[in-house]
């Protein structure tokens, strides 16, 4: 965490700090980013560095916290886990995927920055807690699709975070990678991604499984092989 008097800052000097430091670790990753371009993209000397932040680590941390803020931010807009219905289960999904897509648009060193998490170690991303963060957003919606009978529940919840989080780490690469997108193409790919989700989480999808799982009887009542007798 930044030191107190870190937030005594004026708004704007605080905010350029944020986001010179958003670029120079966009660019290079915690390890990869020198000191030397931090302080040059963030216009800082080195003594007022230290005079606001411990290390490297604790700047690092600082951004990606703002970052995860901003995306709160974005999802706050639209109504909570325990306020959804069956019906917009999915549509409301689809609109936060929306505007979180035209936020990252807008804001592409905030993207390269939460680009930058996998190459964290267990021990560095423990002391961020994003990890935790982002997961307690994700079980919310789960488990309120599970409570409405949208999302399957055969599944250990650990399975579904990490299937989820498969699913959009791979759409993401493939949405944001070069060269960078466009908007429209941003807004198409929200229903792709949420589509995805759908077809790998989604309680129809377990009662399909289901039901191909079951063996078919014959007239007889004798078990068919499913494959090529339906």
């Amino acid at each position: 965490m930044p030191r107190p008097r870190f937030d005594t800052l004026e708004p704007h000097r605080r905010r350029g700090i944020l986001e010179g430091a958003a670029a120079a670790f966009a660019h290079g990753g915690l390890h990869g980013a020198s000191l030397n371009q931090i302080l040059s993209a963030t216009g800082v000397s080195k003594g007022v560095f230290y005079y606001y932040f411990d290390d490297k680590m604790d700047l690092y941390g600082t951004v990606v916290e703002d970052a995860i803020r901003r995306f709160e931010a974005v999802f706050a807009k639209h109504p909570a886990a325990e306020d959804l219905s069956a019906a917009d289960y999915w549509e409301c999904l689809e609109a936060s995927y929306r505007d979180l897509f035209a936020f990252s648009e807008e804001n592409a060193a905030v993207v390269g920055l939460v680009k930058t998490l996998p190459d964290l170690t267990p021990g560095e991303v423990a002391r961020l807690g994003v990890d935790l963060r982002c997961l307690s957003w994700l079980e919310r919606y789960l488990q309120r699709g599970q409570a409405l009978g949208v999302i399957r529940d055969d599944l250990p919840m650990d399975v579904l975070t990490g299937l989820a989080s498969a699913v959009d780490s791979a759409m993401g690469q493939w949405l944001f990678g070069d060269p960078g997108p466009d908007l429209d193409a941003l807004v198409q790919g929200a229903s792709k991604v949420v589509g995805m989700h759908r077809r790998v989480l989604g309680a129809d999808v377990r009662f399909s499984e289901d039901r191909a799982a079951r063996p078919v009887r014959d007239e007889k009542g004798g078990l068919q092989e499913r494959c090529g007798n339906e």
